[in-house]
């Protein structure tokens, strides 16, 4: 067994360094922004109840009907975190698409993740991301034509740009 060079041990720290934040993110962020949104509609429930608790009867349905409306936002915001998809399930997803429309992906990369400004984010809990994914992939024109045409009816994917290079026989 070989040596490694300096080059391909850089890029294995690397790779650790990015596994080790992904992980941090993915096991301490992410559950950690569901308590604070639970945690957050739960103090207002339990305001909104300290004040029926002060008012009269006549109140008292108008505030049943709000204790019932932020016992709603909790699962709601609870269920937005669930279908959230991370790097590692969207590379999968996405050559399960391309094969799907027989092209053979090559390489797969996502690249320049960010998050977009969104006047929901403070209502929600959670943030809109947007990523590019750089895709290499070999198959037939008229399947990529029929891919391009799937994905430009989908509100999640869009493609901005495509290069081709043909391989003759």
């Amino acid at each position: 067994m070989r040596k490694l060079t300096q080059r391909e041990k850089v890029l294995v720290y690397i790779a650790v360094v990015l596994l080790l934040l992904t992980g941090v993110y993915y096991l301490v962020k992410i559950p950690s922004d569901m308590k604070r949104v639970r945690t957050e509609a739960e103090l207002k429930i339990i305001q909104l109840q300290e004040r029926e608790s002060e008012n009269d009867l006549t109140g008292k349905s108008v505030l049943e009907q709000e204790i019932g409306r932020e016992q709603g936002v909790i699962g709601e915001n609870t269920e937005d975190y669930l279908p959230y998809r991370t790097n590692s399930m969207l590379i999968p997803e996405l050559a399960e698409y391309l094969t799907s429309f027989e092209i053979v992906p090559e390489t797969i990369k996502v690249e320049d993740v960010s998050v977009l400004e969104t006047k929901d984010a403070a209502e929600t809990g959670y943030n809109i991301h947007k990523a590019t994914v750089h895709v290499e992939a070999s198959g037939a024109m008229e399947d990529l034509y029929r891919l391009l045409d799937w994905a430009y009816g989908r509100d999640w994917i869009s493609v901005t740009s495509y290069s081709r290079n043909s391989i003759e026989d």
